[in-house]
């Protein structure tokens, strides 16, 4: 009886500690393919940072689910899938950072050198569109294949192009590329319409068509 109360206050304690561990989504963060949150905290625990650095190269972060996303990595292809039951839960990740006026908007935000590039993705539209900061210098492109389709420019020579989609299609690639001086978060996004993911590859040739 003794041991069947202490395996009991054992489990009750765990269940504290993973209530503890929650994520507050309104602060979860995706960089490149690390992610961020701030824990919701439950008495007397206080809210605590969570960093996963899933493709570092001394100690990657494993697996990880949030709020309705997994977060697999896969190192040797230096990618980062999310995925989830449908598009709404992301976004809790990639939503807070789109304008307020589109809230079916998500924001696949990437860097080039301090500068930030979004890229927004509107699944309820089937609308791709973008918004950043280059200089000729940078040779800045941004360009989308949709499954395997022809090549097509997303932001060119300081120009953007809105991109839609048909409501068959299964798969939108979208593509960084810039000079070899500046650095990129990552130089491919692979959008997988049917199974609601987003793949994010540190490193990607730039098709040539």
């Amino acid at each position: 009886m003794k041991r069947s109360l202490l395996l009991l206050t054992l489990l009750a304690g765990m269940g504290h500690a993973a209530a503890a561990d929650e994520a507050n989504c309104a602060t979860m963060l995706l960089t490149g393919t690390s992610l961020s949150y701030t824990t919701k905290g439950v008495f007397p625990a206080s809210p605590q940072q969570k960093d996963f650095d899933f493709l570092d190269d001394d100690s990657p972060a494993p697996a990880q689910k949030a709020c309705g996303l997994t977060f697999t990595p896969d190192r040797k292809a230096g990618a980062l899938t999310i995925s989830g039951a449908s598009f709404k839960p992301f976004s809790q990740l990639l939503g807070h950072l789109a304008p307020a006026s589109a809230k079916t908007q998500l924001d696949i935000s990437n860097n080039l050198g301090m500068a930030t590039q979004h890229v927004y993705f509107d699944p309820a539209k089937r609308l791709l569109s973008f918004k950043g900061q280059s200089t000729s210098v940078e040779k800045l492109v941004v360009a989308v294949k949709i499954d395997g389709g022809p090549l097509k420019p997303l932001f060119y020579s300081g120009k953007v192009t809105p991109i839609t989609y048909l409501a068959g299609a299964q798969k939108v690639d979208v593509y960084f590329s810039a000079d070899k001086a500046f650095v990129l978060f990552w130089q491919r996004a692979s959008i997988n319409l049917k199974s609601p993911s987003i793949t994010i590859f540190e490193k990607a040739a730039m098709p040539s068509k």
